[in-house]
């Protein structure tokens, strides 16, 4: 903190910004982890900063007083959206437990005063080039729309959906028809806009990493240390990227616990399984979101993002990890650089301590290497020398199964 302070006293640098996070600040909004459900079905909601709250350094906040508004806000998973679409509508699909947990869901969301968003499902359809027909998100936006706009103490009372006549108004107003199936239209084609050309370049850098991740471990005669070693020194020599939480993704899978998400076996369906690991690249493009969220630029303030899932490989990693900073340099000040630390005791009991303490060992130096490194002018793999590299490891991957 005190380097930043520093930083922009000396520099003068106006637009550039670094959020910090402390233990002694704890948030204003999401205190603790929540969960809900049975371990068959278990929904929760993960704060990446590690229940604390976010403090700004940059050059105005050091030379006058400044207020921020913050936005709350829980972004929902691809599941999710279509759990509360399956809630809202009576779905069978949605039997009495899981609809029990889905309410239970909702009541902290309204209790706690938090807003959800839905616009990952989205993202992620766009990502998926072919999953978003006009129907089905017409369907389950007009489901969102009737949660959006009921009325929430009625439904913390009762447990009942009821529209609220000043919300339903505001729609109204907002879209210019007073159908909700039309309403919910306008309000898909909000949330369908143009892909940041980031996200899609992040979605394909994991893609790519978790292929290589697979490759590695069907392939190499080394132990997890050095498995991981390996795919660490990939990063660095091809992307010159260091992905934190792909990185602890590949430690999990090494110790068998995440097979389903990368089936690249002999003798798989190849096609079937590379279409699964784009899948579960989308999925960890959600872990993403809040330090991009954090540094967007909006008029209306600050999106402070968490991320709600019922995926257990996916809250798993995201426990994991911890947001302890967000930096934001000028000119690229949309561009997040995350300083992301790891609980690796999330691999007990498949690995013992010693092993644990070497990888914790390797990577400690790894980090301190590339943040001495933090402010030189360094280039990293290109969009298209990435599709290049895609393409080799697809038919990588392909060769694996055939055999």
């Amino acid at each position: 903190m005190n380097q930043a302070r520093a930083y922009f006293l000396i520099t003068g640098d106006r637009e550039s910004k670094v959020w910090i996070f402390r233990d002694d600040v704890p948030s204003r909004f999401l205190p603790n982890t929540f969960s809900c459900g049975t371990d068959d079905f278990r929904i929760q909601i993960v704060d990446p900063f590690g229940g604390r709250h976010p403090l700004l350094m940059c050059y105005k906040a050091l030379s006058e007083k400044t207020i921020i508004p913050f936005f709350p806000t829980v972004i929902l998973d691809s599941n999710i959206v279509s759990y509360l679409h399956q809630f809202v509508a009576g779905r069978p699909a949605l039997d009495s437990r899981r609809r029990q947990t889905v309410e239970e869901f909702l009541r902290f969301i309204l209790a706690s005063k938090l807003n959800y968003n839905p616009f990952f499902y989205y993202m992620e359809g766009v990502l998926e080039n072919e999953r978003l027909s006009k129907d089905s998100y017409v369907e389950f936006s007009e489901s969102l729309l009737r949660l959006h706009a009921m009325d929430r103490q009625h439904f913390l009372s009762s447990g009942e959906i009821r529209s609220d006549p000043i919300m339903l108004d505001e729609y109204k107003q907002k879209y210019g028809v007073a159908d909700l199936s039309e309403m919910a239209g306008h309000f898909a084609n909000d949330m369908i806009g143009p892909t940041d050309f980031r996200m899609q370049w992040v979605s394909r850098l994991t893609y790519a990493a978790l292929m290589k991740t697979a490759l590695i471990h069907k392939t190499s005669k080394r132990g997890i240390p050095g498995k991981y070693e390996e795919l660490r020194d990939f990063m660095e020599d091809t992307f010159n990227i260091a992905l934190g939480r792909e990185r602890i993704f590949a430690l999990e899978y090494f110790t068998g616990r995440f097979d389903g998400a990368i089936p690249v076996q002999r003798g798989a369906n190849s096609e079937r399984a590379l279409k699964h690991v784009r899948a579960t690249a989308r999925d960890l493009l959600l872990l993403q979101l809040p330090e991009f969220m954090l540094v967007a630029d909006t008029a209306e303030g600050v999106y402070l993002s968490f991320i709600a899932s019922a995926d257990k490989a996916l809250t798993k990693v995201a426990r994991a990890c911890r947001i302890d900073g967000v930096m934001a340099w000028a000119p690229k000040i949309h561009v997040p650089l995350p300083v992301v630390s790891v609980d690796l005791t999330c691999l007990k009991p498949e690995l013992d301590a010693e092993t644990i303490a070497r990888i914790r060992e390797m990577d400690s130096s790894w980090q301190k290497s590339r943040t001495s490194r933090m402010h030189a002018s360094e280039t990293h793999i290109s969009f298209e020398r990435l599709d290049e590299l895609i393409g080799q490891l697809e038919e990588e991957v392909v060769s694996y199964c055939k055999h």
